[in-house]
C-alpha cells in the first residue's frame, strides 16, 4: 500500500516508494522531514509573500534551498550522523567556518518495531545470498541529491573519518593491497551513506542496531560487500560498502560458506518468528500488514514470511 505523505510534495510516486518499507517510527521521522522540507503548499504561501525584492531575511530563510537541506539531511541521517553545533573558529584551518558531522545516538525503537527489523534484516540478508539481488540506488534522485547538497560543505574531517574511511580499521590501513584514498572517495561517502541510513541500503534492509542485556544499542556498522579479507584492493571501494546491520553480523561472524550463511540465517529466523509472537502476540507479518509496511519498495510482499 503506497504511503501517503502529509503535506502535498512536489516529490514523485517512484522518489517515495522508500517509504512503504520503512518501520512505522522511521516513517514518521521521513515524513516529517520531508513535509517540512518539500511542502507544496508552504511554497505556494512563500511565493506570495517573498517578491525578488524582499529584504525580510526571516522569510528569505524560509525560502533558502540551502536550510532545507541541512534540514533534510539530519533527518536522513539521524540514529546515524548528526550535525555538529560547533564550526571551526581557526581562521587560517582549510575548513574555517565549518560544521563538522558527529556520531548520533542510535534511534530507540519501540521493542516489537525492534524485533521485527532485527528479523527482517536476516531475511533480507538470505535473499541476497540465494539470489544475488540488490536494489541499486538512483544517485540522480531528489532525495539523493539533497544530502550531496547537505553534505557539501562539513569538515573534511568528518568526511574523511566518519565516512570515508568506514570499515578500515587502523590495521586495514596498512595492508598493502589497500588502494589509497581519494577526494572523490572523501567527497561522494557522506551522501552514499546517510542515503543508506535514510531509504535502506541496496538489500532492501533498514539499518538497524542491536541491544544489549543492559540495553545498550551499538552504532551501525559500515560493511564490505565483498569480504576485506577476500578483496583488500576494494577496501575503499564505494561500490563494495553500505551502512548495513549488527544483528545479521552477530550471527554470521566470519563464516564463510554461504550455504552455513543461509543455515545459520534460517535457523535464526525461524527461532525469532516464534519468539516475536509469544512476545507480541501476533507475527512479525501480521505486524507488518498492521502497520502497512512492505517488505521493499520493489517486492511489496514476501510469502516466506
Amino acid at each position: 500500500m503506497r504511503i501517503k505523505v502529509g503535506l502535498k510534495s512536489n516529490l514523485g510516486k517512484d522518489d517515495l516508494a522508500f517509504l512503504d518499507s520503512l518501520s512505522p517510527t522511521r516513517r514518521e521521522q521521513v515524513i516529517r522531514g520531508i513535509s517540512l522540507t518539500d511542502n507544496e503548499a508552504l511554497d505556494n504561501l512563500l511565493d506570495h509573500v517573498i517578491d525578488d525584492d524582499s529584504s525580510d531575511g526571516v522569510m528569505q530563510l524560509l525560502r533558502s534551498q540551502e536550510l532545507r537541506d541541512k534540514i533534510f539531511t539530519q533527518v536522513a541521517a539521524k540514529g546515524y550522523r548528526a550535525f555538529g553545533t560547533k564550526p571551526v573558529i581557526q581562521r587560517n584551518h582549510k575548513d574555517f567556518g565549518k560544521y563538522p558531522m558527529i556520531a548520533d545516538t542510535p534511534i530507540n525503537y519501540p521493542p516489537e518495531e525492534q524485533a521485527l527489523l532485527e528479523h527482517l534484516s536476516k531475511l533480507h540478508e538470505i535473499d541476497y545470498i540465494e539470489t544475488g539481488n540488490t536494489q541499486p540506488v538512483d544517485r540522480n534522485s531528489p532525495l539523493y541529491q539533497r544530502i550531496v547538497r547537505g553534505t557539501s560543505d562539513i569538515t573534511t574531517q568528518s568526511k574523511k573519518g566518519l565516512f570515508a574511511e568506514g570499515g578500515i580499521s587502523p590495521e586495514r590501513a596498512k595492508h598493502p593491497d589497500l588502494k589509497p584514498l581519494t577526494d572523490e572517495i572523501i567527497n561522494e561517502a557522506p551522501a552514499r551513506f546517510i542515503y543508506d541510513n535514510l531509504a535502506g541500503n541496496e538489500r532492501g534492509e533498514q539499518p538497524i542496531t542491536t541491544v544489549d542485556r543492559k540495553g545498550n544499542r551499538s552504532s551501525l556498522p559500515i560493511e564490505h560487500k565483498e569480504a576485506f579479507k577476500n578483496r583488500p584492493d576494494l577496501g575503499r571501494d564505494l561500490d563494495n560498502r553500505m551502512l548495513g546491520s549488527t544483528v545479521k553480523n552477530s550471527i554470521l561472524r566470519a563464516e564463510p560458506n554461504a550455504s552455513r550463511q543461509v543455515e545459520l540465517l534460517a535457523d535464526s529466523a525461524m527461532h525469532g518468528q516464534y519468539n516475536y509472537k509469544e512476545e507480541f502476540g501476533r507475527s512479525p507479518e501480521e505486524a507488518m500488514e498492521n502497520w502497512k509496511m512492505a517488505y521493499s519498495k520493489v517486492q511489496p510482499w514476501l510469502t516466506k514470511l
